[in-house]
């Protein structure tokens, strides 16, 4: 089969595969896409961006001004900056699969049509299973300035969630990145005090301490997450709705709030335990298991990519404000197939994404993490 031929035909059966490929299992996914899933939910042209880089301005100030006045005095009027912008540049991410005339041909036969389908579907599944797959890594991926931040390099990498919502103090107030230094998206912001996530810590060696338990770090967080407007000029504030509020946690800390959970509770809902398993809540929230934390962890001060047994972290998550952006001309764009010079039997077809992570209110974020 030419090379213009292939190319005809994987146009034409693009969105309209058929033929026995329903039964194709796939079983390379992960255990949940929950926090890619939540993330990717709601008004999906939001996500979409052109220009030369994403960008967001975001008030941070209260500027304090007016007051009082007395009907004869001149009024003092100060001029105050209170908008900051932040931005992140274009991450360049890719995939493809390949198909040889020997894979073609060799499955030549009466049902050819049906055959190359199933092959192209096969094939087109490899490719996006690995995609999505490495998008839903990126989330989690440890910050890494050289990789994240330098204007220009190699394979330069998105950012993400740990590269805003950190375990960093850098003297008590984690205004900067995750390593206590400025980062681009994630600025050093010193006279900002809104621009910071919310932390609690809770004792590792006795969570359920009544003192500095976890349940006690889970009431304290979210005293300061709960933000309700003020009833007057609404449109002008943010209030949290909680409909993509989240709490993500690894196996290890879903375990460990499933067991304080049960523990003070001496009647299961129908006397199911796989339903109190499926339901464990904090404040009517999920406290959700995301397969991601349990293998890549990006954390301030750990040596390791992954959380060590018995010291979870639990992250408050605003997916309101945490999102992927992706560029409205370069979304999965699939290229039409080339043969390389020295390999003309090969042929290749390229996905081309261009996206990256951007959190807008590291102040509606929050992490529980072990003293």
């Amino acid at each position: 089969m030419a090379l213009e031929q292939f190319a005809d035909f994987l146009n034409r059966t693009r969105n309209q595969i058929v033929g026995r490929v329903d039964d194709i299992q796939n079983d390379a996914q992960q255990v949940n896409y929950s926090l890619l899933n939540r993330v990717l939910s709601g008004d999906v042209k939001q996500l979409f961006q052109g220009g030369t880089k994403v960008e967001a301005h975001i008030q941070l100030l209260d500027p304090r001004t007016g007051g009082t006045y007395d009907p004869d005095d001149e009024l003092e009027v100060v001029h105050t900056d209170i908008m900051r912008k932040i931005e992140a540049p274009w991450r360049f991410d890719f995939d493809y699969f390949r198909v040889t005339e020997h894979e073609l041909d060799l499955n030549n036969g009466p049902d050819l049509a049906i055959k190359i389908k199933d092959l192209a579907r096969i094939k087109r599944q490899g490719a996006v299973t690995s995609m999505v797959g490495r998008w839903y890594r990126y989330l989690w991926q440890r910050p890494n300035r050289t990789l994240m931040e330098a204007a220009t390099g190699s394979k330069m990498q998105p950012y993400s969630i740990p590269c805003f919502i950190t375990t960093n103090t850098n003297g008590g107030v984690p205004y900067t990145g995750p390593d206590g230094v400025a980062w681009t998206a994630v600025q050093t912001l010193a006279d900002q005090e809104n621009w910071r996530n919310q932390q609690e810590t809770f004792n590792a060696g006795d969570p359920a301490s009544t003192t500095d338990g976890l349940v006690r770090a889970f009431d304290r967080i979210w005293m300061s997450l709960d933000f309700r407007a003020p009833m007057i000029e609404k449109q002008y504030f943010e209030e949290e709705t909680l409909q993509k509020f989240g709490i993500y946690t690894n196996r290890d800390g879903r375990e460990l709030w499933l067991r304080l959970t049960r523990a003070n509770n001496d009647r299961l809902v129908g006397n199911d335990l796989g339903g109190q398993m499926n339901s464990v809540t904090f404040a009517g929230i999920p406290v959700t298991y995301d397969s991601g934390l349990d293998t890549a962890v990006g954390l301030a001060g750990s040596n390791s990519n992954t959380l060590a047994a018995g010291r979870p972290h639990y992250y408050f998550l605003d997916l309101n404000y945490i999102k992927p952006f992706f560029h409205t001309k370069h979304y999965m764009k699939e290229r039409a197939p080339v043969s390389p010079t020295k390999q003309p039997h090969l042929m290749i077809t390229y996905f081309d994404t261009w996206l990256n992570f951007l959190c807008t209110s590291r102040r509606r974020q929050g992490v529980v993490f072990p003293a």
